[in-house]
């Protein structure tokens, strides 16, 4: 009997301690995901940015009208300078919904020098990990 609940416990803790390692690859993947997404964003590769994007992302929105965003939201902030990272909120899948971890940031901009930024990759049908929002503010939430 103690053989029996002693292989369970390991083969237990083998399998969270599994889940756990999938969990951080998959929050890391995300993570370098929106990463070269925002370097595009930032380097004003707008066009290659919406190409990188989620596929809910470049149905809602065409290349140009999301080139027409990026413009302006670069005319308001200013360059780009830094980008800090604070924290990955993970969304398991549910009935009908993907994947989802929502990383949030404190960005200094040239003309804005405190913005909060948040950014959502999901993980996709093909198994790739892309940006399917972004919203900022220059106000602590």
């Amino acid at each position: 009997m103690k053989l029996l609940t002693s292989t369970i416990l390991v083969v237990s803790l083998l399998s969270s301690s599994m889940a756990f390692a999938q969990a951080d690859k998959d929050v890391a993947d995300a993570r370098t995901a929106a990463d070269r997404w925002m370097k595009l964003m930032d380097t004003e590769e707008y066009a290659a940015a919406w190409s990188n994007s989620s596929e809910g992302l470049r149905k809602d929105m065409s290349k140009f009208t999301w080139s027409l965003v990026g413009n302006a939201t670069h005319l308001t902030l200013g360059e780009f300078r830094s980008r800090a990272f604070k924290a990955a909120n993970v969304k398991p899948a549910s009935a009908g919904k993907l994947e989802s971890v929502t990383f949030e940031y404190v960005a200094s901009y040239a003309k804005t020098p405190k913005v909060y930024e948040t950014i959502t990759a999901i993980h996709e049908a093909d198994g790739v990990w892309r940006v399917t929002g972004y919203t900022f503010t220059d106000e602590k939430k």
